[in-house]
């Protein structure tokens, strides 16, 4: 369970990284035709373009800065962004609100620079708020940015008015933020609806994970097995494709937990689990069946390759010790579909043939004798 959370984590984290990676390089693009525009612009004097262009230059060093991070993974990315939040918190508030207003920005300038860029610059680190704090926090940090940014703007408006000069954008200037508020609260339920599906999705996993993998093996249980073989016999029946299983258990199983404990028996079932899957396709499936009993569901093979396979694995249980000194061997039944066959007929002849092997004396791969003769096979066990 903790290993699939992180996972989930990871993966988020991946897609984050994608795109701050993706917004940064915009970034510069944008911030390179900022500075050419206002080198180009006639309206500016001498010190504003003094000082936005300290203001370009920093903000272009902490992009390089936090792609060049982003790059070499040199600090956690929770880190990264709440320097982002800050960073670009101070660049919103002060170069694009105070110091604009400190030089004597017009109503004009201010109505041009904040549907420019100014609003869609502060909604963004809004949402990164909303993000990184979770809950009160949240909106308090987020809604706290908007609305200092929001009352240097009221302020230069209300300033405007009160000398008389009646310039219509200041009207602007308050529809646009008070437009954007409504976006930043569209913005704020996505951001906590997200969560919310991200966490039942998490938990819906994992529960899933529960209901259908053997804790102690971490194999896929029995009901797993149901499912996934009747969906193979589905494809079968579509497809006319061969298949096989196997039933099978560990020879004397009893004896090792009666003489060395539960402990170690489970110990060997962990090890018998991690060897064999190692043996096997991808597309291939080992299901812990109950106690020591397994089913190996072979998609895609006839009888005889199955034989083959089960004979393998057989060998690679039976020639090496499982853990420590401890050997073990199993006795394998094995049984392929017919068209005709439900699902429950297909392992029940696995099951016959399983304790058919362990009549003979164990440590064998015995097939259904109805198999063997439907597949023309004269010859036997193995």
């Amino acid at each position: 369970m903790v290993e699939h959370i992180a996972q989930e984590r990871l993966q988020f984290e991946q897609q984050r990284r994608l795109a701050y990676r993706i917004s940064g390089s915009l970034g510069m693009l944008l911030v390179l035709y900022a500075q050419v525009t206002q080198l180009t612009d006639t309206s500016f004097n001498n010190i504003e373009r003094s000082v936005f262009a300290i203001n370009h230059a920093v903000l272009a060093g902490f992009t390089c800065w936090v792609l060049w991070a982003l790059a070499k993974d040199w600090l956690p990315l929770e880190h990264i962004e709440r320097l982002m939040l800050w960073f670009l918190s101070f660049q919103a508030i002060g170069f694009n609100s105070v110091v604009p207003a400190l030089l004597g920005q017009s109503l004009a300038e201010l109505v041009r620079e904040t549907a420019g860029d100014d609003i869609w610059f502060l909604l963004v680190i809004c949402s990164l708020a909303f993000h990184l704090y979770s809950g009160r926090w949240g909106i308090l940090v987020g809604v706290g940015l908007y609305l200092l940014a929001f009352s240097v703007a009221f302020t230069l408006v209300l300033i405007d008015q009160r000398q008389g000069s009646g310039d219509p954008n200041g009207i602007f200037v308050i529809q646009m933020y008070v437009a954007a508020s409504m976006l930043l609260g569209f913005l704020f339920i996505l951001a906590r609806y997200r969560d919310h599906i991200q966490r039942l999705q998490v938990e819906y996993n994992l529960l899933e994970r529960v209901a259908f993998t053997d804790m102690l093996t971490q194999l896929p249980n029995r009901s797993m097995g149901h499912q996934t073989l009747q969906r193979q016999i589905a494809l079968c029946q579509r497809n006319a494709m061969p298949l096989s299983v196997s039933i099978w258990d560990i020879d004397h199983f009893k004896l090792i937990n009666d003489n060395y404990g539960h402990d170690v028996g489970d110990q060997v079932l962990r090890a018998i689990a991690t060897r064999l899957v190692e043996e096997l396709r991808l597309s291939d499936m080992l299901v812990r069946w109950g106690g020591e009993e397994f089913l190996l569901i072979l998609p895609n093979t006839t009888l005889s390759s199955a034989l083959l396979v089960i004979e393998r694995l057989r060998q690679v249980l039976s020639k090496q010790p499982i853990i420590n000194n401890l050997s073990v061997t199993a006795s394998f039944g094995v049984s392929c579909y017919h068209h005709s066959d439900t699902l429950e007929q297909l392992l029940q002849r696995a099951d016959a043939a399983m304790y058919l092997a362990k009549a003979q004396g164990r440590n064998r791969v015995v097939a259904d004798p109805h198999d063997l003769a439907m597949c023309g096979h004269k010859g036997v066990n193995l």
